[in-house]
């Protein structure tokens, strides 16, 4: 018999690769409605064992989204920051310079502002 944390991971690892094979004919089908009987039949499980993780096609499609969300998210800023170190630098560095410190504060603040 397994343990409580075993079955807990083998339902983490079965969830991601049902959101992965998602993610995936969500591309193929250009942005459709992915539904758990595609994925039952793509990954030719059983829809009773994909409905123990994912009750309806949609708490999948919304889990789903989230991730896909997520991913763009993480390709954007990567490509900002790849964006980033291939600006020219005053400094020669290949790095924006620190910003710097000005004493007067902004209009209704306390605090000195930082001007790039």
């Amino acid at each position: 018999m397994n343990s409580l944390p075993e079955k807990r991971r083998a339902d983490a690892f079965f969830r991601e690769r049902l959101l992965a094979n998602g993610t995936v004919l969500a591309s193929q089908i250009n942005g459709r409605q992915v539904t758990l009987s595609q994925i039952s039949h793509q990954l030719e499980l059983p829809l009773a064992e994909i409905q123990r993780v994912f009750p309806t096609d949609e708490s999948f499609r919304t889990e789903l989204g989230n991730r896909m969300t997520e991913q763009l998210f993480d390709h954007v800023a990567d490509q900002l920051a790849s964006l980033d170190d291939a600006r020219p630098s005053p400094t020669g560095s290949g790095h924006s310079p620190a910003p710097t410190t000005v004493s007067q504060p902004r209009a209704g603040s306390t605090s000195p502002r930082s001007v790039p």
